[in-house]
């Protein structure tokens, strides 16, 4: 209870960073008094030591010395994490979906979703730019505004969802009801719905709506059709085109007939207002042939009420096609019309049974993680379906697995398809304490990378529970199942590199370092803002090669580099067509008029320190006679005062640096914002040009970096400008096409001449 006053909201919600003000606090608050300061200072150290310990040690110091509440340390967290949910970021809701297979529920899902709208919320004194005005008090969720996220939610589950919800519930809600006030029930029962709306036996017929099943009532027999599903009322059309007995409708069935629908039109391939001019079983089909149409009018002049069917015999109704167990007889016109009448001609009692089960909810298989010799992480799927287990080629490769011989066969579910071998693994696992043995088949087809079989788990002595989400290992040991979701694919951003390697880099010589990119991939390098040498790395575009990235010193002193210390800072790249930049309009620059101020040389400051006064007085003279030096406005460039110093290219050959993709550094959007800033005043100032402005046919685009300045060391990243930054071009690329600069070369024996003739 001693922190609740440096929370939001507390007393002192909010302090002065350690590096301004040691004690951060220095006026108490009511009811505080003077007395009571070294107390709550001491307290602000504890939270603030326990906060930093429980963060990642990168961020201990800044923590320490920077912070100023704790929702600048939420907030510094989020950036440099970029899991921020504000501004730009709100749009991250668009890429919450809903996996039917996985183990998130509804209702799970739903709180999901509600959290990220929650977390978007405005509060107090918040300015919203659109409305002009500042927020007079917290946000909160409006009834109405719960019931859209709801309908949302419905809509992401599944498209049809709220359309059968609406059938539903809508006697249900009537006029002075909400939808939230289902939510509970709408949320448990929603796999239910999900499953009736995919239910193969709607949609096999092509039924125009969905209507859900209700209880029957012996006292309205006019709800009697209604109250199944879709196929009975499929089924009724044809009966009345047919020639059988009307059944009667309801009142709301009267009120709302059903959009005509021929199902055998629309797969004989008829245009749109063909196959919804009639039912199927009319006469005016055109898709039936002649004998049917005579039996169906026969049949409407006798009124028979029966049909029995009987075998194939479409060559007699002069379909002229033989009928084969072929896949395509689902969408053959004889077989369905066929099965039609069959269905038509069953007793009544097929619409007083129950909807059948039509769909069952898939279980997924349990994963279990193991680490090999290397250890990296295998994740093994157990199939109890499997009598052997299975791994896939290119991953046995990347771990560097030895392939024994092996080319037996694998009969597959369906007991035709074979599965080829091209070898067999055996190798231990561990997890923990726990040893696993893995013998299987290598395939080069897998749905995943390994399959733990029969044998996996007979061997290792698995017992798999599904409800409690664990698999027991020997009886002993408890391992929680790996959620599928961990699995998925990530691109890491914002990456520092330690170096746990050397202590000294040499002039030419390299250091490698792992990075956890794909191989292939381009990601970008620079220095880490808070190292003391900021000269190394130059910002850089490297390959990853082998899951590591070589950094070489281009300098002509050797380098220290301190241990288990970050020193790089590594960010993922995007490819961008060239074409794409050469052509693109969406950029619009506007000149603004840039003034001359010469303040800059007002703030020089010189160390007077052991400098004789007309030594002093003379460095400024000199300073206030030529202030243009200092002058921050380069919009007229270079004077040519000591001669034209224009870059002319001396290539070696004929060849040019070309490339049709251009990487582009991942930087977070306020960082963006900021690097786009910094261009536009260069523009502005006519240091940089667009292309397209001076018909220049882009050619090769070299990566630019936005580097801090070293007085902007240790400033927080949302306070940076453009006046603590620079930006930085690497021609790198450029120079490798270059004629070196003649140079002399220094010989061993011209060192020891003149250090025989003593001249040093």
């Amino acid at each position: 209870t001693k922190f609740h006053k440096f929370l939001p909201g507390g007393r002192y919600e909010s302090w002065s960073p350690a590096e301004t003000v040691e004690t951060r606090i220095n006026i108490p608050a009511e009811p505080d008094t003077a007395d009571d300061l070294p107390r709550i200072q001491r307290e602000l150290r504890q939270f603030i030591t326990l906060i930093a310990k429980y963060v990642p040690i990168d961020y201990y110091n800044p923590i320490i010395r920077h912070s100023t509440s704790t929702k600048w340390i939420y907030t510094k967290l989020r950036e440099d994490y970029d899991i921020q949910q504000k501004g730009i970021h709100f749009l991250n809701i668009i890429d919450l979906t809903y996996d039917h297979t996985g183990q998130t529920t509804p209702i799970g899902f739903y709180n999901n979703y509600r959290s990220m709208i929650i977390s978007n919320l405005g509060k107090k004194d918040d300015f919203v730019h659109w409305k002009k005005e500042a927020l007079p008090e917290d946000e909160k969720l409006s009834p109405s505004h719960e019931d859209l996220i709801l309908l949302n939610v419905l809509t992401l589950l599944h498209p049809k969802l709220p359309a059968y919800v609406k059938q539903i519930y809508a006697h249900k809600m009537g006029i002075d009801k909400r939808l939230m006030d289902f939510k509970t029930e709408i949320l448990n029962k929603a796999k239910i719905y999900i499953q009736e709306i995919d239910s193969p036996q709607l949609s096999q017929l092509g039924a125009v709506s969905i209507q859900p099943s209700r209880t029957y009532n012996p006292q309205y027999p006019e709800n009697r059709l209604r109250n199944q599903n879709p196929m009975a009322r499929y089924n009724q059309n044809f009966r009345q085109s047919a020639g059988y007995p009307a059944q009667r409708q309801s009142p709301s069935q009267a009120a709302f007939p059903m959009t005509p629908f021929c199902r055998l039109c629309q797969i004989s391939g008829k245009p749109r207002n063909v196959f919804t001019s009639h039912h199927i079983g009319d006469i005016t089909c055109s898709s039936l042939s002649t004998k049917d149409k005579q039996l169906i009018q026969a049949r409407q002049n006798t009124r028979i009420a029966t049909i029995q069917p009987e075998q194939s015999i479409e060559n007699q109704y002069g379909y002229d096609i033989q009928e084969q167990d072929t896949e395509q007889d689902q969408y053959d016109p004889q077989v369905i019309i066929n099965k039609t009448i069959k269905e038509n001609s069953s007793s009544c009692d097929y619409f007083r049974t129950s909807s059948a089960c039509n769909f069952i909810q898939p279980v997924p298989s349990q994963t279990i993680t193991v680490k090999d010799i290397h250890n990296k992480n295998v994740h093994i799927d157990l199939d109890s379906g499997a009598t052997v287990s299975y791994a896939k080629l290119d991953i046995v490769l990347h771990h560097n697995f030895k392939i024994k011989p092996n080319s037996q066969l694998s009969n597959l579910a369906d007991g035709k398809t074979k599965l080829h071998a091209v070898g067999e693994i055996d190798e231990i696992f561990t997890r923990n304490n726990c040893k696993f043995r893995f013998n299987a088949i290598v395939t080069k087809e897998l749905h995943c990378n390994f399959v733990g079989g029969n044998n996996f788990i007979k061997e290792n002595k698995l017992v798999q529970d599904f409800n409690s989400k664990s698999i027991i290992v020997n009886k002993k040991f408890n391992i929680p199942e790996t959620n599928k979701q961990l699995l998925l694919p990530t691109t890491p951003n914002n990456i520092l590199i330690k170096n746990n390697s050397i202590n000294v880099l040499l002039p030419g010589q390299q250091a490698s370092y792992k990075v956890p990119h794909p191989d292939n991939s381009v990601i970008s390098v620079e220095p880490w803002h808070q190292n003391k040498t900021t000269d190394w790395p130059l910002p850089q575009l490297c390959k990853v090669n082998n899951g590591t990235i070589s950094i070489s010193n281009d300098t002509d002193m050797p380098i220290h580099l301190k241990k288990h210390s970050p020193i790089l800072q590594t960010h993922s790249t995007n490819e961008t067509d060239k074409y794409k930049l050469q052509h693109d309009k969406q950029y619009k620059f506007k000149q603004t008029n840039v003034q001359s101020t010469n303040t800059s040389a007002n703030e020089i400051h010189i160390n007077t320190d052991n400098v004789p006064q007309h030594v002093i007085e003379q460095i400024n003279e000199t300073n206030s006679l030529h202030p243009a030096v200092f002058d921050r406005n380069i919009s007229k460039g270079y004077n040519m005062k000591f001669g034209k110093h224009i870059c002319k290219l001396n290539w070696a050959d004929f060849n040019r640096p070309q490339a049709s993709k251009v990487h582009t550094i991942n930087y977070n959007h306020q960082k963006k914002c900021l690097l786009q800033n910094v261009c536009d005043e260069l523009t502005n100032q006519g240091v940089l040009g667009i292309p397209q402005d001076h018909d220049i046919n882009i050619q090769h685009v070299s990566p630019a970096f936005l580097v801090r300045k070293q007085k902007a060391k240790h400033k927080p990243k949302e306070s940076l400008t453009t006046d603590d930054v620079r930006l930085v071009v690497n021609f790198g690329k450029i120079n490798d096409y270059l004629k070196n600069l003649p140079s002399p070369i220094t010989k061993p024996a011209d060192i020891l001449k003149y250090l025989i003739l003593g001249i040093f």
